[in-house]
């Protein structure tokens, strides 16, 4: 009889510890900042110029993620899968020259060129590598800050950007 119960109490043991994995669960969420730019027009313009700048940032926290709540204490890893950056508010005729998408201390940038198109949504091209960083730093600081910066061909405009970070969130449903 004690050998069974040793015998039950192993197995039981050897499933707890092989079934870790059935112990977390993956969020698919999306993490976003969107920011308005207010391009405008200098008093003074330079002649045959027809760049004018703009910048503007954001902070996208994990606390405020509905997908994330009840798991912030038990995220075991973060992983960026894709970012792509939405345009919205390019007058017809006009671009924006280039837009340069930062997620600030993540060592993270890409820059795109010549938009053209309203509401045109571009996945950035970022490498794995760079991605993997990112993750890991977003990880650790359970907070990103993203800033776009750019020129435009026209001001004044009211330009709109959406950067949408596509994540799988690891976290253990025991904590």
């Amino acid at each position: 009889m004690k050998t069974l119960s040793l015998f039950s109490l192993l197995i039981i043991t050897i499933v707890t510890i092989t079934s870790c994995d059935d112990l977390t669960t993956n969020i698919e969420t999306n993490l976003v900042a969107n920011m308005s730019a207010d391009i405008i027009q200098p008093k003074k313009i330079l002649k045959n110029s027809n760049a004018f700048t703009f910048e503007v940032s954001d902070t996208i926290n994990l606390n405020e993620n509905d997908d994330l709540k009840g798991y912030l204490e038990s995220i075991e890893q973060i992983d960026i899968k894709s970012i792509s950056c939405t345009l919205n508010g390019i007058p017809q005729g006009e671009s924006i020259s280039e837009i340069t998408i930062e997620l600030v201390e993540a060592d993270l940038s890409s820059t795109l060129y010549n938009i053209t198109d309203n509401n045109i949504s571009e996945t950035l091209n970022v490498v794995q590598e760079l991605l993997k960083s990112a993750s890991n730093y977003v990880m650790n600081k359970k907070m990103l800050i993203v800033k776009a910066t750019g020129t435009s061909t026209y001001a004044p405009m009211k330009l709109f950007i959406s950067i949408d970070h596509k994540v799988v969130v690891t976290a253990s449903v025991l904590d």
